[in-house]
């Protein structure tokens, strides 16, 4: 949705599917390096973890968002 209302202030009109179908694809591009990463990672002697928040505009219950990274070296 916020990605709609961006695209609508500069005059264009994209429906929210469109924007999931092109995620979509790219996710079915990006499977094999994916894959070929976690591969590299799990094999890895040590492995390093990172779990990061930010906060949402709203206020409430579920207002904070993660991300979580595994890395080698």
């Amino acid at each position: 949705a916020r990605q709609q209302r961006l695209y609508l202030r500069e005059g264009l009109v994209v429906e929210a599917q469109t924007l999931w179908d092109q995620l979509d694809a790219l996710a079915g591009h990006l499977q094999k390096s994916y894959e070929a990463l976690l591969a590299e990672v799990f094999t890895s002697p040590v492995i390093h973890a990172d779990e990061t928040y930010w906060l949402l505009l709203e206020k409430g219950p579920g207002t904070k968002w993660y991300a979580w990274t595994v890395a080698s070296p």
